[in-house]
Parts: structure tokens; C-alpha cells; sequence
């Protein structure tokens, strides 16, 4: 069976609406003749392209896939969980985000993207941009501890907290969070938070310190006992005995 065939017959048993990346299809022949499969589909009009690599069956009368579901598609194509950026977090709890830092040659890049952003998520990985039929979105690089704290729905407005410039009401807003929750996740929450910067973590000491209040070992999902259900991964590193040869000197 050829190529066109099979990503035929692929396409044609996916349900209505449903986002399919080129990667799903590379079993079926080379890059090359798949990517040239593709095109023609989408210049018949049988596909339609929302992103690089990110296509939908084009039925009569079908609902668009959301921008949220492009980005998640455009995410698992390179292997990569999506979340929401640290600025819209903080616009999210109503926070003035921290200005963009400017980096090196940063300036001259942002004069070749052309098209405003649509969307920001955040990646562990590096900075991209792509285009959608609903704009450019981009994948920017964030800190592991950040994502993290981000990706929690409880630990939220910690990376909230982080993103945005509220340092001088700071110690308020913790009292305010604090005092909306109950006495157990007061304490989870004060927890996790070691896992934020200092200038955060300090207003969440208790006072005086307890004992009774340890930061977990990790805020990662995959090195978490209770997430992990992996019994043989082991997140420490596990090295060889070293065999050591000592010389004695009468």
C-alpha cells in the first residue's frame, strides 16, 4: 500500500474535529512523501493546516478546533506539556506582571518574528514561535521550579506571585490567601511554598517555625511517589562503586 493510501484511510477514520500531527503519520512512508501527501491534501481542501504539523479533517459543518487545543496538539508534537505563562497568571489574579527582561540580540529577533502574539504558555525547553489560523503563539522558556509551581492548581498564585511586580503588598496578599483557607491546606501551602523564591517563601514561615511543617522533597509530578506509579524509577542517580588503590609508604 502506498502513502497516499494510508494517510488516506487514517484521515478519513478520525472522528469529526479531531487533530491529527504529521509525526502520527510517518509510519506510513518517508518524511518527504508524507509531507508531500499532506500538502496536496490541504490544497484539495480535504485537510486544513491550523498549525505546522497541526491539521483537522475539513467536514461539512464541523466546530473549529479552540486555540487551546491547537497549542496542546503543537505541544505534543515536540514533546512538551503547555501551561499558562506566568504573566497571564498573574493577570489571572488581577497582578501587574514583572516587564519582559531584555537579553542579547533579543531586539534584532523580535524585528524577524513578525505578527503580535496571540498566546504565551510556558515550556520547559527553549523559546518558539508558530503560527496558527488564529495567530502567533509562543512557547516561552521557563524555569523548572516555575513551571511547576504553575502547573499545580493550588500552588497557582505562587508562580502568580513570582511573575508579577507585587513586592511592596506582598505580605498582605498572603494573609489574605491564607486566611481563605482552611487549616490543612494552609499548611500544604505553606509547604509547597519553600519551593518559591525567598522574598516569598520568608512571609510564609510560621511564627514561631514548626517542625510539623516540612517542604516536600519535590514539586515534580514524575519524581512524586504518590504520581509516580513507575516502582523502578528511582529520580536519584545511582553510580558505580569506585574501586580505589592506596599505596603504602614504609
Amino acid at each position: 500500500m502506498d502513502t497516499k493510501f494510508l494517510i488516506g484511510k487514517f484521515v478519513g477514520e478520525l472522528q469529526t474535529s479531531q487533530i491529527f500531527i504529521t509525526r502520527e503519520c510517518l509510519t506510513f512512508g518517508t518524511r518527504a512523501a508524507v509531507d508531500s501527501v499532506l500538502w496536496n491534501m490541504v490544497s484539495r481542501g480535504l485537510i486544513i493546516r491550523l498549525a505546522n504539523g497541526v491539521f483537522v479533517r475539513n467536514d461539512i459543518g464541523m466546530k473549529m478546533p479552540s486555540l487551546a487545543e491547537i497549542i496542546k496538539a503543537k505541544a505534543r508534537a515536540h514533546v512538551r506539556r503547555a501551561i499558562s505563562h506566568g504573566a497571564d497568571l498573574a493577570l489571572r489574579f488581577k497582578l501587574a506582571p514583572k516587564p519582559r527582561r531584555r537579553v542579547k540580540n533579543q531586539k534584532d529577533k523580535s524585528t524577524r518574528d513578525k505578527g503580535a502574539v496571540v498566546a504565551c504558555c510556558a515550556v520547559i525547553g527553549d523559546t518558539t514561535r508558530f503560527n496558527t489560523i488564529y495567530g502567533r503563539v509562543e512557547f516561552r522558556r521557563t524555569p523548572a521550579r516555575k513551571f511547576c509551581l504553575g502547573e499545580g492548581k493550588s500552588s497557582q498564585v505562587l508562580a502568580a506571585w513570582w511573575a508579577s511586580s507585587c513586592e511592596t503588598k506582598l505580605e498582605r496578599m498572603i494573609n489574605e490567601h491564607l486566611s481563605r483557607l482552611g487549616k490543612i491546606e494552609k499548611k500544604r501551602f505553606k509547604e509547597v511554598g519553600a519551593w518559591a523564591p525567598a522574598w516569598i517563601s520568608d512571609l510564609l514561615l510560621d511564627d514561631p517555625p514548626r517542625f510539623s511543617t516540612q517542604a516536600p522533597k519535590t514539586i515534580h509530578p514524575r519524581w512524586s511517589v504518590e504520581s509516580s506509579g513507575d516502582p523502578d524509577f528511582d529520580p536519584r542517580v545511582n553510580e558505580p562503586a569506585a574501586n580505589y588503590r592506596v599505596d603504602f609508604v614504609a
